[in-house]
């Protein structure tokens, strides 16, 4: 019965109030809607373009005059709604028959009327429900001064296309401009506006408090962005926005924020600034307790129920990545940290079993590394990035200076890293930090050139069944022990290497010690356990070392011993046993070879020695170096 014609509303209430529509038929009605203090938007609505089929504004009395004094026809085709009992509470509503001519002109005589009216008190709410099942509105203009948009207000306005407000600077640009002035948004407030899309930015809402359960349900946005000033987020806030693929969070230490994602499968990358400070609040409840410390919030991510689409978020803001903040993000591939944090927690990323890259802001490196960390980071937690089988590549920290720790098994089970360089600066590594990492085939472990404080854990490489080369800054656990003249300080390499059963680690082929003063006691004995060496062919000992202790290799496999530096002293029974010893090269600086240095070494076909060991040290020597005594004879007659 309305024909072609082009519904509108404008809307301008008492007492800071709109009231609800009278019936279903009047909200069917309603195309566009004006809710405004202007007398300037007012008569911009009210040209000939726009025909109003409903109109709430205080201080109607022309309107009304109107209405009475109209042919007695025209007022039949005129139904009243609402009362016009005081000026607070001066509500006009009006519904439009089939026969719409009579009101047409009717507003056409009393338009300048209309633009004389007072303009009356702001609008501050819209109430609950009050455009509901609007599904014909297509564009809203609200009051600038709008603080509350209440329960339902505009659900299941399914062809709403542009919501703005007054004097917007964005107006035309943003399908989502909400004022400035707006506090809160209720439950469900935009819920099933499908076809309200484009960019939700509520940065520029910095009174904006709240954002109740399901307020933009099912709409069509494709990017959203929380300001920090939002304290609370309800559950499912932006579920069901099939199109979104970008989220940014501004945190705080303020902000309530879980659940409010659901069935978002086009949701690809989240950003969120200040994730220390969410997580200060964030509880996931009693049933959340690991030992790590992490049970008030190890679960932030997953309680934002983001779908498996999820592939990349990036954190902002921050100075560490808190105990479990990512903890089995099992569906991310990539993740973006601050340029300056310092530090990792706990369990960070512990179970990102699909993570592949991790970098940082502005990284000259991204894309090129798959483990790429800031400049500025100082420590790495237990157990970091256990679990992230999808590493792929290099780890080489050499580039991270400031890094002082790495804590126990923070690289367990990263299954397809290929080599490890860890640089000189670190001071503590973990127990069991690389094991299971099945690929690796090479890793470096720098020393450190003025360090009295270093130290190494137990099983560094359990089970890395592919390990071909091991550089180790020093021969044992702790430099002080290492470089301490004391036959009892015993220190076992084979521990830091695999401190599990002999036979689970057999690749290693080379082994090379870059560092400390010493070789300790039985730092690569084997003796007890002939099998702990294999297949090992060579160790490369540095300049630095100048003592070989008691025992230091007795019973090791190894075939080669190269000594690089000035060995002056060679313990009793330092090689005893090394039954598949080809070849030492010693140096000239050494002056002492103890007793029994080389008993049982019965492949040993070359070892040069000095002229500066004493020609009786020599005797003894030669004496113990073989077991049977043709050998000794052999060997003494001629090069004695």
């Amino acid at each position: 019965g309305y024909g072609e014609m082009n519904k509108s509303a404008a809307l301008k209430g008492a007492d800071n109030k709109l009231t609800n529509f009278s019936s279903a038929e009047e909200k069917a009605l309603v195309k566009n809607v004006v809710i405004n203090d202007s007398k300037a938007d007012l008569k911009q609505l009210l040209t000939d373009e726009y025909v109003l089929n409903l109109y709430i504004i205080d201080n109607a009395k022309d309107l009304v005059k109107a209405f009475n004094d109209s042919d007695k026809d025209e007022k039949n085709d005129i139904k009243y709604f609402g009362s016009l009992s005081s000026e607070n509470e001066t509500v006009l509503k009006k519904y439009i028959n089939d026969n719409m001519k009579y009101y047409s002109s009717i507003l056409d005589k009393y338009k300048e009327s209309l633009l004389t009216e007072a303009e009356g008190q702001f609008i501050a709410n819209i109430d609950d429900s009050l455009f509901s099942g609007c599904e014909n509105l297509e564009t809203v203009v609200l009051s600038a001064n709008i603080k509350t948009i209440g329960k339902s207000a505009f659900s299941g306005c399914t062809n709403l296309k542009s919501i703005t407000y007054g004097g917007s600077p964005n107006a035309g640009k943003k399908a989502i401009d909400l004022p400035p002035s707006l506090k809160s948004i209720g439950y469900s407030a935009f819920s099933g506006c499908s076809s309200l899309g484009g960019k939700l930015d509520l940065t520029g809402n910095s009174a904006l408090e709240e954002i109740g359960t399901e307020a933009f349900f099912g709409n069509g946005i494709t990017s959203l962005t929380i300001p920090s000033t939002v304290k609370n987020v309800g559950p499912k806030a932006f579920g069901g926005c099939l199109t979104l693929s970008k989220a940014t969070i501004y945190g705080s230490d303020e902000m309530s924020i879980s659940t409010i994602f659901d069935n978002n499968t086009g949701l690809e990358e989240m950003t969120v600034y200040n994730l220390t400070d969410i997580l200060k609040n964030f509880k996931c409840g009693d049933t959340c307790n690991f030992l790590d410390g992490s049970h008030h919030f190890h679960l932030f991510f997953a309680s934002l129920n983001y779908p498996d689409t999820l592939e990349t978020i990036i954190v902002k803001d921050d100075k560490e990545i808190s105990i479990a903040a990512f903890r089995e993000l099992n569906k991310v591939k990539n993740i973006v940290i601050p340029k300056n944090i310092e530090t990792i927690g706990n369990s960070a990323f512990i179970g990102c079993t699909s993570l592949k890259s991790i970098t940082y802001e502005g990284s000259p490196n991204a894309g090129k590394k798959a483990i790429d960390l800031p400049p500025s980071l100082k420590s790495i937690g237990d157990s970091a990035f256990s679990g992230c089988s999808s590493f792929e590549g290099k780890l080489d920290l050499t580039g991270n200076s400031d890094l002082k720790e790495i804590g126990s098994s923070a690289f367990l089970g990263c299954e397809r890293i290929a080599s490890v360089h860890i640089p000189g600066t670190v001071k503590t590594i973990g127990g069991s930090c690389f094991s299971g990492c099945s690929n690796l085939t090479k890793a470096i472990i720098e020393p450190e050139d003025e360090s009295e404080d270093k130290n190494i854990g137990e099983g560094l490489f359990n089970y890395c069944p592919k390990l071909e080369e091991l550089s180790l800054p020093f021969a044992g656990f702790n430099i002080k022990n290492v470089n301490t003249p004391d036959d009892r300080a015993y220190e076992d390499v084979y521990k830091i290497y695999n401190s599990t059963s002999p036979n689970t680690t057999n690749s290693l082929k080379t082994i090379n010690i870059l560092g400390g003063e010493r070789i300790p006691t039985v730092a690569f004995q084997s003796e007890t356990t002939p099998d702990r060496f294999p297949n090992l062919e060579t160790i490369n000992i540095a300049k630095s070392v100048t003592i070989i202790e008691n025992g230091a290799f007795s019973g090791c496999s190894v075939k080669n011993i190269n000594f690089a530096g000035p060995v002056t002293k060679i313990g009793d029974r330092a090689f005893d046993n090394c039954a598949e010893l080809i070849s030492v090269k010693l140096n000239d600086s050494i002056s002492s070879i103890g007793y029994s240095a080389f008993k049982g070494c019965k492949n040993l076909k070359k070892i040069s020695i000095p002229e500066t060991v004493e020609k009786n040290r020599k005797r003894c020597l030669f004496r113990m170096l073989f077991t049977k005594r043709n050998h000794y004879s052999e060997w003494y007659n001629k090069y004695s």
